[in-house]
């Protein structure tokens, strides 16, 4: 059996996702996938930077992401590759690129964005497959999630609340389902599978 390593943002592209949420039943990723990365929020938050939203360097200069990542304003992001990120690492520069489709709906198959930076990145940029390639796979085939964002929700009065900790996650999960918008991945941790919440 193949093991397909997919970053969050290509992910995302494929199935539901929203921003910076966790991966789980996972673990630390370490250095293993250095080419998923995380828009960093910027410093004029109260509560100093974060990773907000997770993503996979595609090109040298390009990095795949969900359009419900941008945070409006001029454009303008960073983003960080760091295994776990702490105010100061470095960054890099870049606008983002929403798909214009993207309407902010639920499973909107249009939540895909681009981040083009404004320097190349000396990191192996991520394969994506090829199209129609994901339609023919066995429904033993597993893929790997890897991406930042919350690693314990906690119901509070007034509302749930997320406790990041900025670290690159990993997770395996085993294929519900595909159709022409969406990769269903199972993230049941009864039957051993993770993934991206």
């Amino acid at each position: 059996m193949r093991r397909v390593v997919i970053g969050f943002a290509l992910l995302a592209s494929l199935s539901v996702a929203a921003p910076a949420e966790a991966i789980t039943n996972g673990a630390a990723d370490g250095s293993r996938h250095p080419n998923v990365g995380g828009l960093v929020a910027p410093a004029a938050y109260s509560d100093g930077t974060w990773i907000y939203c997770s993503g996979t360097l595609i090109s040298p200069t390009v990095f795949l992401t969900a359009a419900h990542c941008d945070e409006g304003g001029d454009g303008r992001v960073r983003v960080s590759f760091s295994t776990a990120y702490k105010d100061g690492d470095v960054t890099y520069a870049g606008t983002f690129h929403g798909d214009p489709l993207y309407n902010a709906t639920q499973s909107d198959p249009h939540d895909i964005a681009v981040i083009v930076l404004d320097k190349a990145v000396k990191i192996t940029p991520a394969t994506l497959p090829a199209a129609g390639s994901l339609s023919a796979l066995s429904s033993t085939q597993t893929f790997t999630s890897v991406g930042y964002g919350a690693y314990e929700v906690t119901n509070q009065p007034g509302g749930h609340q997320y406790l990041y900790n900025d670290v690159r996650m990993v997770a395996t999960g085993t294929l519900n389902a595909t159709n022409p918008a969406w990769l269903r991945i199972s993230m049941n941790p009864a039957s051993g599978n993770g993934g991206s919440c």
